[in-house]
């Protein structure tokens, strides 16, 4: 699954994270909750029931989904 049309809502991804304000760098499961044209819209629960949303646009070698931020201008 390494294209952004061959995700579904509801799908169960993986999402590589790194230098997240909110999230220690690694791996986390995650839900699909919105498929848009560049980007999915993701839910993280990351072992806490709070949890968060979060943008993801590529996928890697290894099918992990990159959390990276967006440049501000």
């Amino acid at each position: 699954m390494g294209n952004l049309s061959e995700v579904e809502p509801g799908t169960n991804i993986r999402v590589r994270f790194q230098g997240h304000e909110d999230i220690a760098d690694g791996v986390y499961d995650a839900q699909v909750d919105f498929v848009f044209d560049d980007h999915l819209m993701v839910w993280v629960a990351a072992g806490n029931e709070d949890g968060f949303a979060v943008a993801v646009m590529k996928v890697d070698e290894e099918g992990v989904w990159c959390w990276s931020k967006r440049p501000t201008t």
